[in-house]
Parts: structure tokens; sequence; C-alpha cells
């Protein structure tokens, strides 16, 4: 039961991104370390991938880009 608790938190923890919560940011980002967060107009947020997904944000370039 233990490691099933902790394969779904990894999980969790895996599938976190950051945005900038400001009017006109667009992207997502793999850290919230990323120099593209240094202009952000709001604050910055951990959310899901999913839910950056649902709110319509792109990867960021800098860092997440494959």
């Amino acid at each position: 039961m233990l490691s099933l608790i902790l394969a779904f938190f990894v999980s969790c923890i895996s599938e976190s991104v950051f945005i900038c919560t400001g009017t006109t940011a667009e992207v997502y980002h793999k850290s919230d370390n990323c120099r593209g967060l240094n202009r952000c107009g709001g604050d910055v947020k951990r959310i899901s991938l999913k839910k950056a997904e649902e709110l319509h944000r792109r990867p960021c370039r800098i860092c997440l880009d494959d």
C-alpha cells in the first residue's frame, strides 16, 4: 500500500509545471527558475501539466525545448 501511495505522489510531482498568472502569459515551464519567468507580470504558480494544457498553455521554448 505504501508503495502505491509513493508511486502516486511521484507521478503527481513529475507532472507538475509552473505558470505565470499574468494576463499575457501563454506558456508553462519545467522549473520555477526558468529565465522565461523572469518578467512574469503575476505570480508563479505550480499546477498540473493537465491543468496547464486545459488553460491552452504551450511548452516553454527555453526549458522544455526537446
